[in-house]
């Protein structure tokens, strides 16, 4: 299975990421379960995207891991890209986004149209050093394209 990374990460500098970081939201097991019900957390193999299996872990595990290519999605229209914030795994090369990362950084105000999401992330060192101000306080950013 191939991964399509279509999307280039922006440069994020210092300013940005302390706004991203002044509104981080940490939302409870119960919240994140909640919004599953109604948000699906997506992948995108070549030009085709798929549903995420169930059950995924919420806090620990990457989801991207667990993609389910039997269940391909169509009929969803973009809302919108929000830029999401994921705890630094220590290597530039292991981009391990949660459910609960992403969900967090949904906004309130666009959360009942959202349907689902398809998540990028840092893909090569270059990348990486764009989001060095991130990197050295423990994240990694991603870009959440969001769906309804």
């Amino acid at each position: 299975m191939t991964l399509a990374w279509k999307v280039p990460m922006p440069e994020v500098n210092s300013e940005e990421f302390a706004r991203l970081l002044r509104y981080r939201v940490c939302l409870s097991d119960e919240e994140v379960t909640k919004l599953l019900v109604q948000i699906q957390p997506l992948v995108r193999v070549y030009d085709t995207l798929f549903c995420m299996q169930e059950p995924f872990d919420l806090r620990v595990s990457s989801f991207f891991w667990q993609a389910d290519t039997t269940r391909e999605v169509t009929g969803l229209t973009k809302l919108g890209e929000v830029y999401t914030l994921h705890a630094f795994t220590g290597y530039h090369a292991i981009f391990k986004p949660t459910v609960a990362e992403v969900l967090a950084a949904i906004p309130p105000d666009v959360t009942d149209r959202v349907r689902a999401f398809e998540l990028f992330g840092p893909k090569d060192r270059d990348d990486f050093y764009r989001q060095w101000p991130a990197i050295m306080q423990n994240y990694q950013v991603g870009l959440a394209v969001l769906y309804q």
